[in-house]
């Protein structure tokens, strides 16, 4: 049997809330006996209720009248506040160019790069298929007599 303590037990509420039938049976025993002999736990009890209870039983309230007009008024009156359409941007989103002009730059880049995956496909390829000894592989002074030639 574990000895339950108000920090132990103000978490056991929190997390599973004041009604003790929502308690994980292995600590329900102990925490109800902690319940009946402390008053703190008796208090912790009673404030989740009666959170709950606020929460339950709130109304939505309405903002009172003017209250946006008044804040407002109170950032126009601090000297530095600008409208957000005067300020200017710390991070500007980026400017995304016509796709006829991303096409136009980045094209020597495309042909680079096909260039580059059909030369080290056909190498890889060649060096593996290649009649080297038979195995398919080749060795390093092999491979600069070839490239060298």
């Amino acid at each position: 049997m574990v000895a339950v303590n108000i920090e132990q037990f103000e978490n056991l509420v929190d997390r599973f809330g004041e009604v003790p039938t929502g308690w994980p049976d292995d600590i329900r025993a102990e925490a109800l006996t902690f319940l009946d002999q402390s008053a703190d736990a008796r208090r912790v009890v009673a404030e989740a209720a009666a959170l709950r209870d606020m929460f339950r039983n709130d109304v939505p309230t309405k903002a009172p009248a003017g209250l946006s007009d008044r804040i407002f008024a109170a950032a126009a009156a601090d000297e530095g506040w600008q409208p957000p359409s005067a300020r200017k941007e710390l991070f500007p989103a980026p400017r995304i160019p016509h796709p006829a002009v991303i096409t136009r730059s980045w094209q020597p880049s495309y042909l680079v790069m096909a260039t580059c995956f059909v030369v080290g496909l056909g190498l890889g390829l060649g060096l593996k298929y290649a009649p080297f000894g038979g195995d398919g592989h080749i060795d390093f002074a092999t491979l600069f007599a070839v490239v060298g030639s």
